[in-house]
């Protein structure tokens, strides 16, 4: 690592060599900090708010809740495996863990939620081999959010994305109640995973 550090100065031109790492410890620290409602996150979906009623939140506040609901994904997830069936589990545990990306990653951009398409359509999958009306209606407005976001206000928007994706997380925490999931079939149609000592 330090020969690799060290290659730079080999340049006959030692101040070239220097802006460049000054040039990549800028780039590294700026985006640590980006103007929070300018990106597809939990703030984007906030910012429209606080600027309607005139509230700044302190960037310190986003910091507490990113940490907070890491912790809160991790707690989730922890119990999703030792209570629910191993399929459910499995789809809890992927499904929290893109959908807390999707929200608290600071600079998630619109593209980024493509990530997010396969939860979203296996949640609307399941909805509708459950025969759950208002669900099936909710998770298609949400897969349509995802898939037509600009459209829906003709211009560029950073709220109804992570919108989606919060009311992606309200549909997987009804999988803790699994009556629909099992409706579903979701349990029987998949392959059971193996115990955890035949592993």
């Amino acid at each position: 690592v330090l020969a690799v550090f060290a290659s730079a100065w080999m340049s006959l031109d030692w101040s070239y060599a220097w802006s460049q790492h000054v040039a990549w410890f800028e780039k590294v620290t700026g985006p640590a900090v980006p103007d929070e409602g300018t990106w597809a996150d939990i703030a984007g979906l906030v910012a429209p708010l606080t600027k309607h009623f005139g509230v700044e939140v302190p960037r310190l506040a986003f910091t507490i809740l990113r940490i907070g609901s890491a912790l809160g994904c991790f707690i989730a997830c922890w119990l999703a495996a030792l209570h629910l069936d191993r399929n459910r589990a499995v789809f809890c545990l992927l499904s929290l863990s893109i959908l807390w990306v999707m929200l608290m990653n600071p600079r998630t951009e619109g593209n980024t939620y493509a990530v997010l398409g396969p939860i979203a359509g296996g949640l609307l999958a399941m909805v509708v081999m459950a025969k759950r009306p208002w669900l099936i209606v909710l998770m298609s407005l949400v897969c349509f959010g995802l898939m037509f976001s600009r459209e829906i206000t003709g211009e560029t928007n950073f709220w109804i994305r992570p919108l989606c994706a919060l009311l992606c997380v309200g549909v997987v925490a009804t999988l803790w109640r699994g009556r629909w999931a099992r409706e579903a079939q979701f349990v029987s149609s998949l392959e059971p995973l193996p115990a955890r000592h035949e592993v």
